[in-house]
């Protein structure tokens, strides 16, 4: 089914490669505690062809699992794109063959926000920034993707843009020693394994493995389950948490998490004009975002307007005290009730945040904003 986003690349050659720079600046980020990729090594899956390999996986601390770093990767993939390119965003489908075991998800750009960053085509017409086939092996460690739009090109504009074959890319967690193989196969049967690959995938790795680790501090789980508030629907359900975090706590901190994820991003005017209400405007598309909350009814919602106000999409969230329980879902623009794995993605890494920022050190000081989020509030009085 489908996800949300909000934002496009433009004109072919130029804004393609624009594209990638913005995209490529958070990637190069990393982290720290990564491993080396080496270019143009002998592939153990493929004999007789050239591939990527790490260095040894064993020496990372906290040592990561394979089943975490391949839930890490498609957990990227259901959503694979970078903080920067947000503001691009209009749309990201996802559509299930087998679950996320075989799923194919496509990312595009907002054509009338490219053609007012001088990048699209001055029609407003959308690109489709990625579109991937992603097929899981469990039992081999192993991930394959299919890119049906070209990664070098920044994809194509939506009405070229077709369901085809493309780059194939086979990533395999090896053991003895444990280690990252990415096999990259053109349609033309050559094997790619150069240099600037080789520094893509360290990004991107290095990024995979931080997320990889801070998922083996989880105390809870999102999954989709029968719906509380409203009996024959679906929702994202977090249970078992009282043994973790107090409501008051979990609660605060949860608001707090949604503020920060806007606050960090780029082109986004953060503002608080009550208590229990912040929003989010956005200068490039003129998109707001308001996020309303009421701690005695644990009532969370968070609405997308356009500049006219009308509503695009919604999430929402309850918190139920007794026991403690978070439950949400979202509303696309179709009306149509969604509880998927974008949005379980976001419930898990948020409500597991939310609980490690309950045992630290600033809340038995008798905190619970975050420094970050009072910051920005101050900043933008």
């Amino acid at each position: 089914h489908v996800g949300r986003g909000q934002g496009g690349p433009g004109r072919f050659g130029l804004s393609s490669a624009c594209i990638r720079g913005i995209e490529a600046r958070v990637a190069a980020m990393g982290g720290g505690n990564s491993v080396e990729f080496f270019a143009n090594a002998r592939s153990i899956t493929v004999p007789g062809q050239k591939c990527l390999m790490s260095s040894s996986l064993d020496d990372l601390s906290p040592a990561v699992p394979p089943q975490n770093l391949i839930a890490a990767l498609v957990e990227y993939l259901t959503r694979p794109v970078d903080l920067t390119a947000e503001i691009l965003v209009k749309d990201v489908r996802i559509t299930e063959h087998d679950g996320l075991n075989d799923f194919t998800v496509k990312v595009i750009f907002d054509g009338e926000v490219l053609d007012a960053s001088g990048f699209g085509r001055g029609d407003g017409t959308d690109r489709v920034r990625k579109w991937k086939r992603v097929k899981v092996d469990q039992g081999k460690w192993s991930l394959n993707w299919v890119d049906h739009v070209p990664e070098e090109g920044a994809g194509k504009w939506i009405d070229e843009a077709k369901e085809e074959g493309g780059q194939s890319v086979t990533v395999t967690i090896l053991s003895d020693p444990s280690r990252i193989e990415v096999v990259i196969l053109e349609p033309t049967g050559d094997y790619l394994s150069d240099e600037k690959l080789k520094q893509g995938m360290h990004a991107l790795f290095a990024n995979l493995i931080s997320q990889a680790q801070l998922s083996l501090q989880d105390v809870v789980k999102a999954q989709v389950g029968p719906a509380i508030k409203h009996s024959g629907e679906q929702s994202v359900i977090v249970e078992d948490m009282d043994k973790h975090v107090k409501y008051n706590d979990f609660f605060d901190f949860y608001v707090n998490i949604l503020r920060e994820g806007f606050a960090g991003a780029p082109s986004l005017v953060l503002e608080e004009p009550k208590d229990g209400e912040f929003s989010a405007f956005n200068m490039d598309n003129r998109i707001t975002h308001v996020v309303t909350f009421n701690m005695e009814t644990g009532e969370i919602s968070q609405r997308k307007e356009d500049p006219l106000h009308n509503i695009l999409t919604s999430t929402h969230w309850q918190i139920y005290k007794r026991p403690l329980v978070l439950e949400a879902w979202s509303i696309d623009e179709s009306g149509a009730r969604v509880a998927g794995p974008l949005l379980v993605r976001n419930v898990h890494r948020a409500a597991n945040a939310s609980i490690a920022r309950s045992k630290g050190w600033f809340t038995k000081l008798g905190f619970r904003r975050s420094m970050c989020a009072v910051r920005s509030a101050v900043l933008d009085e």
